[in-house]
Order: structure tokens, then sequence, then C-alpha cells
């Protein structure tokens, strides 16, 4: 799969600056930069349409296509401020009112004021290209008019046009007698070919679902001596509704001697048929026979796109993207995975990476957003991902494909696509920190980003928070310390301090129970005398903490402990002593068991001190790191949510 060129990265980046008024236009740029910047342009956000007025001098523009856009009468004429050689117009039926017809042609557009109006002088004389693939109904007469206009037209797209008495497909021939390309698809009316022999230049022709109840609709296409690239593939994926030009043309004895490209993808043809045909067109070199009985066909000498190869299935994909039908590449896609449920076993692994590269380019490539998405799930329903994972080793493409993929799913503006999709996200996200094992750590940047969409997506979904919890274990069980100390640096909420509670004094002698409460001074000073006379004073609190099952006693304990620690300002105490603080954490985290939860105030605390504590006395790694996964084996969603790991 081609990668982006770097003038197309570049045309993505000005034309997003454009959009977000970060950088600004000095100077004219040249016309193939021009173009590319705002075929991007347009692509971001429909209402930039508008703004290209305000470019109108920096931007050499020759080419605008409006086909995935409603515009007003004000970027109709607009576009007169440009030179263009060519031009694609979408929906036209917002613009009756702008551009009325005939009284007498009720709900028709004046298609001839609304195109001198959109072009300057020297447009209509260079203009080569015209699309209008709208079904909006034009004046009478409308074509005899452009070709006049227009006397230099080489390619016109009429697709989606209704052919009766006012508008006739041999007249429209007749007046366009020098165009290299047309496009009829999706005609309404249209009962034959009948005029297209006029059209002797004719090197390429598209035209989706058509058909012809009389064979002879056809014959025509024998008298298009330069017709090297024909289109008849369908748009539908329904079997009902596919069409059998092959058919038909193979039984109207259609011979096209310069045939070199053939679309047939979509339809329904047999692979007896598609042979035949080759066999009666020795000039064809290409087949693209996507999504048909056809798929896995071969023909000696000629170049299929379907699923017969790897390579094949590649080349298909580029070609269906580049000729902006994202449909068939995701239909494609899907009956390339679901052909995998079969065949998976036969397959090598250089095989499975081609399909995933072949996803990821229609991911990166496609400009439609549900095409993206829908791609997107089928490839984690096939796990194919999980195959990935298990080869790749976290190789440099791991981290890229995940974040691609969490990008894909969250642009998705279906909120109920996205709850049927966010289970896959999970298992994505859980077949990643399985996949780590000894020897194997999961790189950080995926570490991150994994913690924190997870606990992002279970915010959203909470119906998935069982799977959430097991991704955090999961992926904190094999974290290195360094990681730990990444993962902590994160913001923890600041918890409200509670008044100290006096509960030191027996802890020593032994002499006075937990349930007595000393008040905060005689705390202090009890405790300051604790780690005075006694290091093991600390292992005491382990005893203590059994007993009380975590009271709110506890909590006032640890801080208290800990802070006359801590405020010692002799760094050979706090050495000599940092072991019994780590025992009286590590203590702490031991006493939790099934039914009881560490409180958040101490989880929070133990966490943030165990941190500190490693940071000074290195020595004490091995505890730390036993202290934070007794507690991550103990934590609850909540949390864990509230950790913020």
């Amino acid at each position: 799969m081609p990668f982006p060129t770097l003038s197309q990265l570049a045309a993505k980046s000005v034309a997003q600056g454009i959009h977000d008024e970060s950088i600004s236009l000095v100077s004219t740029l040249d016309t193939k930069s021009s173009n590319a910047i705002v075929r991007e342009f347009l692509k971001l956000n429909e209402f930039n349409v508008e703004k290209l007025e305000v470019f109108k001098n920096q931007l050499s523009v020759t080419e605008i296509d409006f086909r995935r856009w409603e515009i007003d009468a004000r970027a109709v004429r607009n576009l007169s401020n440009f030179n263009l050689v060519s031009l694609d117009f979408g929906e036209l039926t917002q613009l009756r009112d702008n551009f009325p017809g005939d009284p007498w042609d009720v709900g028709t557009l004046d298609i001839v004021s609304l195109l001198i109006q959109s072009t300057n002088n020297y447009s209509r004389n260079a203009m080569i290209h015209l699309g209008l693939s709208a079904e909006q109904e034009f004046i009478t007469g409308w074509e005899t008019e452009v070709s006049e206009f227009f006397p230099n037209l080489q390619s016109i797209d009429i697709s989606c046009k209704k052919f009766d008495e006012r508008f006739q497909f041999s007249n429209f021939c007749a007046f366009f007698p020098n165009l290299l390309v047309l496009d009829i698809s999706d005609p309404l009316g249209l009962l034959c070919l009948q005029g297209i022999k006029n059209l002797k230049n004719l090197q390429k022709l598209t035209m989706h679902f058509v058909e012809f109840d009389d064979i002879n609709g056809y014959k025509e296409l024998s008298e298009l001596k330069n017709l090297k690239y024909l289109d008849v593939a369908s748009t539908s994926f329904n079997w009902d509704e596919k069409t059998h030009p092959i058919r038909g043309m193979l039984a109207a004895g259609v011979r096209m001697e310069a045939l070199e490209f053939l679309d047939c993808s979509g339809i329904s043809v047999t692979e007896q048929e598609l042979e035949t045909f080759a066999k009666n067109h020795s000039s064809l070199k290409t087949i693209a026979a996507m999504c048909t009985a056809c798929n896995h066909t071969t023909i000696s000498g000629v170049k299929m796109l379907n699923m017969s190869s790897m390579s094949s299935f590649s080349e298909s994909l580029e070609y269906a993207l580049l000729t902006e039908r994202d449909e068939l590449a995701l239909q494609f896609i899907r009956e390339i995975l679901e052909n995998l449920k079969t065949s998976r076993g036969h397959l090598v692994n250089a095989e499975l990476r081609h399909i995933t590269s072949a996803v990821l380019f229609v991911l990166r490539e496609s400009f439609d957003q549900n095409t993206k998405f829908w791609t997107l799930k089928c490839y984690l329903e096939s796990r194919l991902f999980e195959h990935e994972l298990s080869v790749s080793l976290f190789s440099a493409d791991i981290p890229d494909m995940i974040e691609l993929f969490y990008n894909v799913f969250n642009e998705n503006s279906s909120t109920s696509r996205k709850k049927e999709t966010a289970g896959h996200i999970f298992r994505m996200f859980e077949a990643t920190v399985n996949a780590v094992r000894p020897g194997i750590l999961i790189p950080d940047r995926v570490l991150s980003f994994v913690f924190d969409k997870t606990i992002d997506l279970v915010r959203q979904f909470p119906e998935h928070q069982t799977q959430g919890s097991r991704i955090i274990r999961r992926a904190v069980e094999w974290m290195s310390w360094e990681q730990i100390l990444t993962i902590n640096n994160m913001p923890f909420p600041t918890l409200s301090q509670l008044a100290a509670k006096s509960v030191a004094q027996g802890i020593h002698d032994e002499t006075i129970s937990l349930d007595s409460v000393l008040d905060t001074k005689s705390s202090n000073a009890i405790v300051r005398e604790l780690l005075t006379l006694d290091g093991n004073n600390f292992e005491k609190l382990k005893n203590e903490l059994s007993i009380s099952l975590f009271s709110a006693d506890i909590p006032d304990m640890i801080e208290l402990f800990y802070n006359v620690f801590n405020k010692n300002s002799l760094i050979s105490f706090k050495k000599e002593t940092a072991e019994f603080v780590f025992r009286m954490l590590e203590a702490t985290v031991n006493a939790v068991r099934p039914g009881i939860l560490i409180p958040d105030r101490v989880l929070s605390f133990v966490f943030d001190k165990t941190v500190d504590l490693v940071r000074q006395f290195p020595e004490h790694r091995s505890q730390a790191i036993r202290i934070i996964l007794q507690v991550e084996k103990w934590m609850s969603w909540e949390q864990v949510l509230t950790i913020g790991i």
C-alpha cells in the first residue's frame, strides 16, 4: 500500500491550518499545490466552501469538487473568481429558487444561467471537465447551450439524470462529439445507448446500474474504437439488485477492440461469462471483479483485482479508494475477513500481515468516516489484531495501530454505533496487555494510552467495568518500576486531611486498645518517642490493622507515623528507619482481604508515599513493587478511576 507523499501530507497540514485559522497565506501558491490544499480543505468541513472567497488571491485553484456538499448561490457566484478547468457540482435542488427554470417547466433548474454566473470567460474556454451529477432536472435544451459555452469539454458526468422526450441521450451525444470521458451511471428512463457511436474519441465510459431489457441497447458499444476503460460496476451489494451487463453485452455480440480495463465489481457475473468476455477482447489487461462470484478467478494474461492473491487484494483496495468507491472497499474487506474464517489456517503470517496493512490503508486514506468505522469493526471482530500482537512483539507499528483504531472509533458521531463497538475496543486493549510476557514489557507509549483510554471508555460505557478492571490489573502486573513511577506522575485527587487522632499510646507497651482516642498533640508526642525508642514499633501496626479492619483511626495512624518519620532532618536516621516505614506500608496493604477494601484515603497515601520513598531510597525497590502490586490486587474499579491509572 502506498504511503502518502510529502506533498500530500503538506497539503493536509496547510488545509488544517487554514481551517483552524492558525496560519495565513501571504503569497500566491502554484496551481498543483492550490488544488491539493483546496481538495483537503473542503473535506474538513462543508462550511469551508464559503471561505474559498477569502483566499481567491492566494490560491491558484483550477479544480473544484462540490459533489459531497450542498452549496448556496453565493458560493456558486464566487467560483467566477477562479480560472477553472474542472468543476463538479453535487446536489443542486436547493438552488432552484436562485436559478429557476421556465414557468412551464415546473421544478426545473436553469443550469445554463448557473454555469454562466459561476464561470468567467477563461473558465468557459478552458473547462475540460464538468460534473452535473444530480437528480435535479434542467431546462429543456440545456445541452445545446452548454456545448456552446464550453467548447473544449472533454469529460462530463451526467449520472442520475432522467432521460425522456425533453432530454434524449442521442441528442446529448450529438452536441458533445469530442468527449473522451463520460459517466451516465444510475440513469432513469435510459432505454438504449443509441447515439453513443457519435462519441468516436471516447476513451472512458462509466455506466453503473445501466441495463437494458433489449440486448440491442448495447450494440453501439462496438462502434467505440478508442474505448479503453469500461466501468459497469454495481454500487449496491444486495444480490436482488445486481445487474447483468456482461451477460447482455455477450448476448449482443459487443466487441470493443481497444478495451484495456473492465470494472465489473458487484454485478452478477459468472466465471464462464467473464472468461468469455476476456477472450472476446484481446486487448484487455485488467479486470476489477471485487465482490462478485469471480472473487477468486484468475484469467491468463489478465491482471485481476479481486481476492485471488494477497497482492491483488491490496491493489483492489487501493483502486477502490482512489476511485472514491468507499462502499466497495468496505464490502470487499468484509468478504475478505469472512473468507478468513475458513482459510486462516492455510495463510502464513506474511499473508495475514498483508490483510492488516490493507485495513490500515483504508483507515488512513478513506474520506468517509462510516467506511473507516465499519472497516475497523470488521477487522476487530476477525481477531486479526490479536494475531498481529502475537507475532509482532510490540513492534513500532503496534502503538500506531492502537491509536489509529481508537481514534477511528472515537471520531464516529453515532453514540449507538460506538456503544455497539465499544466491546471490540476493550478487547483490543485487553489483548494488548495480555500480550506482555516475561522479558517483553509493554512500551510506555502504549501503556499510557491504554490506561488513559480504558478509564475514559469505562466512564462512557460502565457496562464494561469488569473488562476495564481486568485491563488495568493485567497492565500493572507486568509494569516495570519505572513505568509505575511514570503512571504515578498523573495527578492524584487531593484527599481531605482529617484531624490526627491519637492511637499510638498503647502500641509500644500494649496497655491500651484502639478504642481509646487521644488528642493530636498527645499523639504527635507519643509517636515521636515511638520512633526514637524502637523502629520495630512499626511492626506492631500490622497487628492493629488485623484487629481494626481499617477503622477510622488507621488512616490517622499511618499518616501520623509517616509524617513523624519524614520531618526528621537527619538523612542517616531516615535511611536507617526507611525499612520500617516500608514495612508499615506493606503491612497496611497486606491487611486487605476479600470483602474489606482499602479506604480511598489510605490507598492514595500509600501509593503516593511508596513512590516518594523509593525515589529517595532505591534500595527498597523490590519491597515497593510488592506494595504497589498488592494494592492493585484489591482495588475496586471506582478506586482505579479515582487513582487515575
